[in-house]
């Protein structure tokens, strides 16, 4: 299962000129499908002079997730090209949208295949490429004389404190791991107990 993978670090926007159409592309970092809903309408609203908002997605570590849409233009000539352009740049949780102005003059099929794919191609060139890790959520759940233990997992393991409650004498803290560092917290939490330490995993739905 992959522990990481290539996305944007941000919003980066680019554009392709072809017998007077603009071609206005758009590239959006996105953690799930509702965030490329809210994006899409937003450049609707603000190209609202435009003929076709054309898009298409990769989301998921496994990249499992995608989409293409043609927004009015002959079918597979505008999202199926942004996609492969997408798809061979290897990232995932992208979002790229292209907004296209008629110029006057019809492109013909070849000419929008080539026009979708050079203006995906001209945002992807201005972005700057991060690496996102794909974390998973443990409760560990600790006597407060354990507690510094558990604290120090989280820092060897570089874990992400989300939260940390208290009760009566005991503590629990939520931690975002690194997928591959899950099964180590979990057997240095069980070598632990060994010890006679008070901590524990608490599974959550």
């Amino acid at each position: 299962m992959e522990d990481s993978f290539n996305t944007i670090a941000n919003t980066f926007e680019g554009l392709y000129k072809e017998k007077g159409s603009k071609f206005f592309a758009y590239a959006f970092p996105v953690q799930h499908e509702n965030m490329v809903k809210t994006h899409v309408e937003a450049l609707k609203k603000k190209h609202f002079d435009a003929r076709h908002h054309c898009y298409a997605y990769i989301i998921g570590a496994d990249k499992s997730k995608t989409r293409a849409n043609d927004d009015g233009e002959p079918a597979h000539t505008a999202g199926t090209p942004i996609l492969n352009q997408i798809r061979s740049s290897g990232l995932s949780n992208i979002l790229i949208v292209v907004v296209r102005y008629f110029g006057g003059t019809k492109l013909g099929v070849p000419g929008l295949i080539a026009a979708y794919k050079l203006a995906s191609a001209a945002v992807l060139k201005e972005a700057i490429i991060v690496e996102q890790l794909v974390e998973e959520s443990i409760c560990i759940h600790t006597s407060f004389e354990a507690m510094n233990e558990g604290l120090k997992l989280v820092k060897q393991y570089q874990g992400h404190l989300l939260a940390q409650t208290f009760q009566d004498n005991h503590c629990e803290i939520i931690v975002n791991f690194r997928r591959s560092y899950i099964e180590q917290v979990k057997t240095k939490i069980k070598g632990l107990q060994v010890l006679g330490i008070n901590i524990s995993i608490v599974e959550t739905s």
